[in-house]
């Protein structure tokens, strides 16, 4: 819906054109008009946005940079002379209000309107225009054209914080960051705008700065596990910090990265891709650190980068990470911490290149272990099992190699002549340091060539393929009832070619055994089942030695048995790594905790952080330090900050609104958002009953409110309405390994200054695992259940997280049944974007 047109504030006629214009493109800018804010810093705007790069004339999509692209507005170039014709302000002068009387000062009208382009990803024709608006709605417009104090004001590290790093025109050879660069290996001379403008750069961003700023933020600080989990017996894996890498790597007062770098296609009608190298401390809880990705390094161009040249940069500075000085905000007191980076989490394409290693349709293409794989049909390679397995790589055996190959020319185990430039950084483990990543692997890798191998119609003739039984598949899927944590709904494997990693991910976990139950050969589906419950066992939130025990050896029995049901061609270099899984997570925690979807999931922000195809890796450097910023003004806005710009700041910067009808309870050991507006509670004799004796006080001692939803420990929960039928249910909890329920009640309760928050729920009748087939594995969390009124409700403290469930109904021989499938953890929730139900 189209907001109205606006009527004319002071009988400006040029006021009411471009209120038109911004306000039917975004109804958004309404509440920057009701605030009346005025961004001061007009340049940082049209600079950030526009198409222009400060470097060189340089077009990123390699074209002619005279050739204008018609899908480009002139207006997001603005001229220079338009900024020098402007008054230039004091840059000393301390901040002030917006006008006389004014609510705002100019900083925060600034950091306000700085998110709002960020959020809404502006173009540079659209941040002049919202200047000129908020200018038109001021008493008293004021613009600034000082281009010093927009660096001191908005990114007063930025110079220190960047480095342009330029290699060779004609060998790509490493140049250095000089503005006189000369090359060792072809003598060729140039400078770094020279450079710049022939796109022959890269760029690297302070780890040191970004730590810094990490471990001073008061907030995070106090969620720090500087050290990991020293004083656990070692027999359970929550996280990273568990594994045994970081446990055999990092000190007691060291702290730890986890660092990807992958290619992003930018453009649909070019060849230009962005690499990025992006980091996450490992000490920070996983719902944390998926929050304060760091940026290291960017690459920009056709092809891939020559890792030989653009790890050179990042080596570097891990190198010199051996103390960061830092205060900390609780005690005050200046610290030195030391930082390593030990793990990479990649892609198979991407680790190849990093680990300095054959590509993995060569010989010995396994990163884990000296499997020399073969030929197969003269086209690809495969990897068959063998008994017993190849002997495994180990980090001194990797440098062995690398010598030897450098010695002698020749690649050695597929270790490459050019050895790798991580060989050098301190503490990193050349094969443990690489996680196996499921998100590649066995999402989009396994299980997306079985669901090909079921549904494709050039397999109508064998044994497995089942793709005449889509009508009843899509019948199936439509029964399937999911949380809200899961994003997208299922779809019909017709539209596969469409799916993402998260929904490969859902099909597997939750959708497919009681999907395909009945339609799916039963050797097939037996085999199948085994990968189901071992990816289950090694993505739980808590995995024990014994899960990983039990995952390893199904995993095994899967690989084995799929050269015998589908055929040696189909061994395939992902097949093979499934048996890498185990020590994956022995050694780097739970696979979500080492996966690359939070990776994935920022290099989509990356891709809003530029305009146009000139100047790509200028705009997404500079526009990354101004998120940074704004993130930092956040943190210092203190009580008298309007509380409306708080507000709106964390809105803007959390990408999405809290609902308007939200309330918050934060009281020690709880902190729950309830939406909607409490009803007064009317209980029936069973619920009663349960709550006298969990609270031990008679009902009418209690004030209790009713609430139709409510959040805590990120989880969204909702009662249970009879009747009524929607694609999401948030209604369905599991509360121990076989115990599961759903949620008649969500209460706040009040006794005296006591207040607490509990779910009455009514536990479920579980009846038999769901598939009724002799299977291998026994699918835990697969669950029949049929509803049972005369069994009692229970209450449940808010105060605790619980496990939300997948609801599927599926007919059988005796009617319609329920099938709950309980997801594996709730961190993955958070970790993986929201995509897994919790």
């Amino acid at each position: 819906m189209v907001p109205s047109k606006p009527s004319p504030v002071n009988s400006s006629p040029l006021a009411y054109m471009i209120s038109v214009r911004i306000l039917e493109e975004n109804a958004n800018l309404i509440k920057f008009t009701l605030l009346h804010v005025h961004f001061s810093l007009q340049l940082v705007l049209s600079e950030s946005f526009s198409h222009r790069e400060d470097i060189g004339s340089l077009d990123d999509a390699g074209r002619d940079p005279s050739e204008k692209d018609p899908d480009e507005d002139d207006d997001a170039i603005p001229d220079d002379a338009f900024f020098d014709a402007l008054p230039p302000d004091d840059p000393d002068e301390p901040d002030r209000p917006l006008y006389d009387g004014a609510p705002l000062t100019v900083h925060q009208s600034s950091t306000l309107l700085m998110a709002f382009i960020i959020r809404h990803n502006l173009t540079g024709a659209a941040a002049q225009d919202l200047l000129q608006l908020v200018n038109e709605h001021l008493p008293v417009p004021s613009v600034v054209g000082s281009n010093y104090l927009l660096r001191k004001f908005s990114m007063p590290h930025m110079d220190e914080d960047i480095v342009y790093h330029a290699y060779c025109y004609n060998c790509s050879s490493y140049l250095g960051s000089g503005d006189e660069l000369a090359c060792d290996t072809c003598g060729e001379n140039t400078t770094m705008p020279s450079a710049v403008k022939r796109g022959h750069f890269f760029v690297a961003l302070s780890l040191r700065s970004q730590l810094r700023s990490l471990l001073e933020n008061p907030s995070l600080c106090a969620k720090l596990n500087v050290g990991g989990n020293a004083d656990r017996d070692g027999e359970t894996i929550q996280d990273v910090t568990d594994g045994t890498l970081h446990r055999q790597t990092v000190g007691p007062d060291e702290i730890s990265l986890t660092f990807n770098s992958d290619g992003i296609s930018a453009f649909q009608s070019t060849t230009g891709s962005i690499w990025p190298i992006l980091c996450t401390l490992n000490e920070l809880p996983p719902k944390v650190r998926q929050k304060h990705i760091m940026l290291a390094g960017i690459w920009f161009g056709n092809g891939k980068p020559n890792m030989q040249v653009y790890l050179k940069a990042f080596v570097s500075e891990c190198e010199a990470l051996n103390g960061i000085e830092w205060q900390n905000p609780v005690t005050q007191h200046i610290l030195n911490t030391k930082a390593f980076g030990i793990m990479c989490s990649c892609d198979s394409v991407a680790r190849c290149q990093l680990q300095g290693l054959v590509q993995f349709n060569g010989y010995f293409g396994c990163n884990w272990c000296l499997h020399p794989s073969e030929r197969f049909g003269g086209v690809k390679h495969v990897y068959p099992s063998t008994d017993p397995p190849h002997r495994l790589r180990t980090h001194p055996g990797f440098v062995g190699d690398a010598i030897r190959a450098r010695q002698t020319g020749e690649k050695q185990n597929g270790v490459k002549v050019d050895p790798s430039l991580l060989l050098v950084m301190p503490r990193f483990n050349m094969v443990s340091g690489f996680p196996v990543d499921y998100m590649h692997a066995v999402c989009e890798g396994v299980v997306d060539r079985m669901v090909s191998l079921w549904f494709d119609s050039t397999n109508n003739q064998e044994p497995w393929f089942i793709g005449r039984r889509i009508p009843e598949i899509d019948e199936r899927i439509k029964r399937i009832v999911p949380p809200a944590e899961v994003t997208r709904l299922p779809a019909s494997p017709t539209k596969r070619a469409f799916w993402k990693a998260s929904e490969f991910r859902c099909w597997l976990l939750f959708y497919m055994l009681p999907i395909l139950n009945g339609i799916l050969p039963v050797p097939f589906l037996k085999h199948v089942s085994l990968l189901v419950q071992s990816i289950w066992l090694l993505t739980k939130a808590k995995v024990t030695r014994p899960d990983v025990a039990a995952a390893r050896a199904l995993l095994v029995k899967f690989v084995r048995n799929a050269g015998r049901l589908y055929g040696p061609q189909h061994m395939t270099y992902n097949n093979h790594i499934l048996l890498h899984l185990a020590d994956t997570v022995n050694n780097c925690g739970p696979l979500w905790a080492s996966s690359c979807f939070i990776f994935e999931g920022y290099n989509r922000k990356l891709k809003s952080l530029f305009h146009g195809t000139r100047g790509v890796t200028h705009q997404i450097v500079k526009n990354f330090v101004i998120v940074q910023e704004l993130g930092k003004r956040l943190d210092k806005m203190g009580p008298e900050t309007p509380p409306g710009v708080v507000k709106m700041m964390e809105t803007l910067l959390r990408g999405y609104p809290l609902l308007p009808s939200v309330t918050r309870v934060e009281e020690e050991h709880l902190d729950v958002l309830f939406h909607g507006r409490g009803t007064a509670f009317h209980c029936d004799g069973d619920v009663n009953a349960c709550l006298t004796e969990y609270f031990r006080e008679p009902l009418c001692n209690l004030n209790i409110q009713e609430y139709s939803k409510a959040s805590g420990s990120g989880i969204t929960y909702e009662r249970s309405r009879p009747g009524r039928r929607s694609r999401r249910a948030d209604d369905i909890v599991a509360f121990g390994p076989a115990d599961l329920g759903r949620i008649r009640h969500i209460l706040q309760v009040e006794l005296d200054e006591e207040r607490a928050v509990v779910m009455v729920v009514q536990p479920l009748l579980v009846e038999a695992n769901s598939i009724p087939v002799d299977i291998d594995a026994t699918v835990e969390h697969i669950l029949v259940v049929k509803e049972e009124p005369l069994l009692p409700p229970l209450v449940l403290s808010l105060s605790s997280s619980y496990t939300k469930c997948v609801q599927i109904t599926v007919e059988d021989t005796c009617g319609w049944n329920e099938r709950i499938v309980s997801s594996p953890n709730t961190e993955a929730t958070i970790i993986d974007y929201a995509h897994r139900p919790s």
